[in-house]
């Protein structure tokens, strides 16, 4: 609703409040007063009619010639102030836009930031100085056609709102792509080949050589059902050169693939490791190490015997002794005697252990004299070669008086 249909509204009630004010003070009617108001309102009203109706024909009026004759737009322009301008949304500039629908027209066509002149304003293109290399194009008037196929853009500017659209569009263009990542039909990064070089430490040599493939030093000695590591770490190979595999062959029948590997034996016996290393061009290079399973997986119990206390003795009962059968050639025989000894004045007293074998042969022993006493411990070990072993326990009284109490036997093999 305009302006002056609100001011006629308003006459009106003034004229009836006024009427009705005066008649209740003066007992009079104003007619005249009344009639006056609603006449000036009734003027009023009339007049903010045609005035609508002015602004609606000149806005059809602008429709229609925009439609027909895009340089009627200036003269409408000085006729009506330009108040949409900072409004203007995608439809009316679609209003104003005559584009070519080609694809390639339009992206050749759509402004670049840096083709815009000072204070945002696109180049004319009719004063611009052609490109090195390029000749001038002569203007176009409005309603000549081209002289070529080059598609013609007309384009009304509209400040701001339509300077930002431009340059939204040309920012669309210059957006970076996201990288690609390969992937199989199923949308699943593929697996690598099979020729892959693998990723490994080893011992790099001069370019231009050979691998040379390294298992490490052999094994002298291991247990039964033990998880041993093998590396193939010390193997050289020439810096121009990849690795594809490491493959072991344990000696038993059983094989591993990697650097590293662990393997164990569940049979005693001595058995040769072989490594093949190959590189991503097929070349190969063996290497071998001797791996020797023999000893248990756990410590054996020979014996564990507590020998009879002998209270002040001046002579000790003979010496204690027992045998057995060694089978593990990489075990050791251990002896461990314990007790409590006692060397009265003058006396002289001896604990004594002894293993007697295959190169296996060992002896001792603790003394204790002339009022010497405590808990003592005699331990003695070696490793031989399997067969028949002798171990012994015996305690001495070379002189005097002697007291061995708690004293026990432990023999094992480990």
């Amino acid at each position: 609703m305009s302006i002056l249909k609100i001011v006629a509204i308003l006459g009106v009630v003034l004229g009836i409040l006024f009427s009705i004010m005066e008649t209740r003070k003066t007992g009079k009617r104003y007619l005249g007063i009344f009639v006056a108001l609603i006449v000036a309102s009734a003027a009023l009203f009339a007049i903010a009619g045609q005035a609508e109706d002015r602004f609606t024909a000149l806005a059809a009026e602008k429709a229609k010639q925009s439609q027909q004759n895009p340089q009627a737009l200036a003269a409408l322009d000085a006729a009506q102030p330009d108040q949409d301008v900072a409004a203007d949304t995608e439809a009316d500039n679609d209003e104003y836009n005559m584009l070519d629908d080609s694809d390639d027209a339009a992206d050749a066509q759509v402004p670049n930031p840096s083709e815009l002149g000072e204070g945002g304003q696109e180049a004319n293109p009719e004063t611009a100085a052609p490109e090195d290399g390029q000749a001038a194009q002569p203007a176009i008037a409005d309603g000549d056609a081209p002289a070529n196929d080059t598609p013609i853009v007309r384009e009304r500017r509209h400040g701001d709102a339509a300077r930002n659209r431009i340059n939204a569009e040309a920012n669309e263009n210059l957006a970076d792509e996201a990288p690609v990542v390969a992937q199989d039909d199923a949308g699943e990064t593929p697996e690598p080949a099979e020729n892959e070089a693998e990723e490994v430490n080893v011992i790099p040599t001069a370019a231009g050589g050979r691998v040379v493939a390294d298992a490490g030093p052999d094994i002298e000695s291991a247990k039964l059902n033990e998880a041993i590591q093998f590396t193939a770490k010390q193997t050289r190979v020439p810096k121009d050169v990849s690795i594809r595999s490491f493959t072991w062959d344990f000696g038993d029948g059983e094989k591993g693939e990697g650097r590293d590997v662990k393997h164990a034996y569940s049979e005693l016996g001595k058995y040769t490791v072989t490594l093949t290393v190959t590189d991503t061009e097929g070349q190969s290079s063996i290497a071998t190490k001797a791996v020797d399973i023999n000893r248990p997986e756990a410590k054996i119990k020979l014996a564990f015997k507590a020998l009879e206390d002998l209270q002040q003795v001046t002579q000790a009962p003979a010496a204690f002794v027992s045998m057995f059968e060694k089978t593990y050639a990489g075990t050791k025989i251990n002896i461990d005697a314990t007790g409590y000894i006692l060397a009265e004045a003058g006396g002289k007293c001896e604990l004594v252990v002894s293993i007697d074998g295959p190169n296996c042969v060992v002896s001792k022993n603790k003394i204790l004299e002339n009022g010497g006493e405590g808990d003592v411990s005699v331990k003695a070990s070696c490793k031989g070669d399997p067969g028949e072993y002798t171990w012994m326990v015996n305690r001495k009284v070379h002189k005097g008086v002697c007291t061995f109490n708690s004293v026990k036997v432990d023999v094992s093999e480990n």
